[in-house]
């Protein structure tokens, strides 16, 4: 028995060791130490993790009085992160063996990364953590003669902070379950909101909004579940799934106007379904095989889209053109609001947020945004759609500056695809 504690024990703390792990811009975060130096100590606290650079680094315990080294740290070992992750002391320490370079990752690094992992991985590593402390200490109780009969084998959860993070975890999975289940028993639903030109009040195109309709819940805004689905991966599923609804709907409209190009079509495009090559390669190839067409749609991308890996994405957005899609961005100024975006990347269209429109008669900073956008994106022979147009005065400061089209609470508030065929229909018949 005492031999299997011995080699769990080293086996767990070795997994650990062994992680890899990458840190982009270290400058600053660099020390160099001789052999012999002590880098952290058993049962200190500890406020810092290290990846060993070169050198060596010996790992060990203390086992009846004695100091037995069970692990060497080599270039991109990972050590002493343990402590950081679950705020205990260190339960080992750490030797140089030959002169080492290391890279010191602070405290409040691995707190914020911590903090803002997925809840369940962050449960998952507080309980490995909380059973590796705890097999740590039936060790220690073994070596010193102790009974394995004194050993409360059975797992706690007495934090009070891990107790708060099961019940999250809980939750989170409840609602990735529920959420999954909406997909599979087709619960979600597209929502139009009209978009109009404002030059003579016509119904041009629509945005496709998605809502979930839970059996139990009633109608669920994506607010309370998009979060979930980009973490989840379940977002590319789901779009996916919109992809093929609004391309259904768009050949409808048009349909019942008699032409092929009445109507276009907006879908907000995340940046969790286009991260990788392959999951673009996946999109494409679902548009491709389920012969969906985007001539009437336009994509809507953010600017923090944009940023995250820009000749990359402008690669993807050139990619989508080919399909025949215009690209319009998204809440324009209130990101990082770079005209550099407006060339560098193959943009159609400037959709200008409704914190600028809704607020532009009383504020003249905002109402100064609006019409420069609009002339900005007139000069650059680009089209401007205006969020957020609540009131006729509204309306009226748009079509005043020139702004292309209008979308709003004043025309619609977001509804089913028979309410929108019914104005179209309204439409066609007033012509």
């Amino acid at each position: 028995m005492f031999s299997c504690e011995v080699a769990t024990l080293l086996m767990e703390h070795s997994v650990s060791i062994k992680m890899r792990t990458t840190i982009l811009d270290t400058e600053g975060y660099r020390i160099q130490l001789p052999a012999g130096a002590v880098i952290f100590q058993e049962g200190e606290a500890g406020d810092r993790a290290y990846i060993v650079d070169s050198g060596e680094i010996g790992v060990s315990t203390r086992v009846n009085d004695r100091e037995l080294q069970f692990a060497i740290a080599q270039h991109g070992d990972i050590l002493g992160e343990m402590a950081l992750i679950d705020h205990g002391v260190r339960t080992a320490t750490a030797t140089v063996l030959n002169d080492a370079e290391l890279i010191v990752i602070p405290k409040d690094y691995i707190h914020r990364l911590v903090t803002t992992a997925d809840p369940t991985v962050n449960l998952l590593m507080q309980i490995v953590m909380q059973r590796y402390r705890e097999m740590k200490s039936h060790f220690d109780t073994i070596s010193a003669g102790g009974s394995l009969d004194s050993i409360e084998v059975k797992p706690k959860l007495e934090n009070s902070q891990l107790k708060a993070q099961t019940e999250m975890a809980m939750r989170r999975v409840t609602e990735e379950q529920r959420l999954r289940k909406a997909l599979h028993n087709d619960e979600l639903r597209l929502f139009y909101q009209p978009i109009i030109d404002l030059n003579n009040g016509a119904i041009l195109g629509c945005e496709a909004l998605i809502r979930w309709q839970d059996p139990e819940r009633g109608l669920v805004p994506p607010i309370q579940f998009i979060a979930l689905a980009e973490e989840t991966g379940l977002i590319e599923p789901i779009g996916h799934w919109i992809f093929s609804e609004a391309s259904q709907a768009v050949n409808k409209f048009n349909a019942l106007a008699g032409k092929d190009d009445a109507f276009f079509i907006s879908v907000n495009l995340s940046s969790r379904q286009i991260e990788t090559d392959r999951q673009v390669e996946v999109l494409t190839d679902y548009l491709l095989d389920n012969d969906i067409e985007l001539t009437n749609f336009k994509l809507e991308i953010t600017e923090t889209l944009l940023m995250s890996d820009p000749l990359r994405i402008s690669q993807v957005l050139t990619e989508f053109k080919r399909f025949g899609c215009k690209i319009a961005l998204d809440d324009f100024g209130t990101g990082y609001s770079s005209f550099s975006y407006l060339h560098r990347f193959p943009i159609d269209s400037i959709k200008i947020d409704r914190s600028f429109v809704s607020t532009m008669a009383e504020n003249p900073t905002s109402k100064a945004i609006v019409r420069t956008l609009c002339t900005l994106a007139e000069s650059l022979e680009m089209s401007t759609i205006a969020e957020g147009v609540e009131e006729e005065k509204d309306q009226t400061m748009l079509q005043a500056f020139n702004c292309n089209f209008g979308q709003g609470f004043y025309y619609s508030t977001p509804i089913p695809e028979d309410e929108f065929m019914a104005l179209i229909q309204k439409q066609l018949s007033a012509a």
